[in-house]
């Protein structure tokens, strides 16, 4: 039974018997703009911003199968942050970028979960960024978008050789700006949904991403209004979006699926709580 996760709930499938059960509460501050990456069965969670404007480095892992949750290893001192691009690959993880107050990031950490450790890798080559969208495709994360300053929303896409600890520039996101989007990979593609561009409008269209082409192409639009920082997970040939914010400041805690086959949405069961965004949303194997 494949489960689909947003801090702090989880929606059992397949689809056609959802339904929404709570589990365990995140067992630290409360935060927005942090970041989670999944490894085998167990997610980890970690970074952003307190209620209180305090940036945050702590991570925690949350077993699954057990629904337990566990301190590990936070990243070093000094490297705290928030809205950072996080993908995970052969059993190590990544967390890219983001931003610590004005200073934008290009740097890269690996998390080795065996030792509970950070190590620094090849930064990005191109200006630091926050709100990333990113996805990994063969061994591949690919990195779009962003934003680097108050009025600098991002069109570039960056590839990172995961094995090689190399970075590649690619075909620039065709729509303009990207920021605040949700992206995911499923099979041999990458998709990517909403986000904000460089004149602050608030998208609801559809990519996907051909990496043999190196190309973008849009799908079938989102049939409502753009949204930003929505979560965003594949499961079988379907993708699935939930929460996130609109430009009239509306949290959502509506649950949307997309049959890639089918080329169709589907409206599905609502989160049973208050409408959120910019939560950390995951799913298992």
């Amino acid at each position: 039974m494949q489960k689909f996760f947003i801090i702090f709930l989880i929606a059992t499938f397949p689809l056609s018997s959802q339904h929404w059960q709570q589990i365990a509460d995140f067992p630290s501050l409360k935060r927005d703009d942090g970041v989670v990456f999944v490894i085998d069965n167990i997610a980890y969670c970690g970074t952003g911003i307190s209620p209180w404007w305090a940036l945050l480095g702590d991570f925690y892992s949350l077993d699954m199968s057990t629904d337990l949750w566990a301190s590990i290893a936070s990243l070093p001192a000094g490297k705290e942050r928030q809205s950072a691009c996080p993908f995970s690959h052969l059993g190590k993880a990544y967390v890219c970028g983001g931003f610590n107050n004005s200073v934008f990031l290009n740097d890269v950490w690996e998390y080795h979960p065996l030792s509970d450790t950070w190590i620094e890798k090849s930064p990005l080559p191109a200006v630091g960024r926050g709100g990333s969208s990113c996805f990994v495709l063969a061994g591949i994360a690919y990195v779009i978008g962003g934003k680097t300053t108050s009025d600098s929303i991002l069109n570039d896409v960056w590839a990172y050789n995961i094995e090689d600890d190399s970075w590649q520039q690619k075909s620039d996101f065709p729509s303009g700006g990207s920021w605040r989007a949700s992206a995911v990979a499923l099979n041999d593609k990458g998709y990517l949904v909403f986000g904000i561009n460089e004149h602050l409008s608030y998208s609801n269209r559809l990519y996907d991403y051909d990496p043999r082409l190196d190309s973008w192409s849009l799908l079938d639009p989102f049939p409502g209004a753009g949204r930003s920082y929505a979560g965003f997970v594949a499961i079988d040939n379907q993708l699935l979006i939930v929460a996130g914010l609109d430009f009239l400041g509306n949290s959502h805690s509506t649950m949307w699926s997309f049959n890639i086959d089918a080329s169709v949405w589907k409206e599905l069961d609502s989160i049973p709580s208050i409408g959120r965004r910019e939560g950390l949303c995951f799913n298992n194997s």
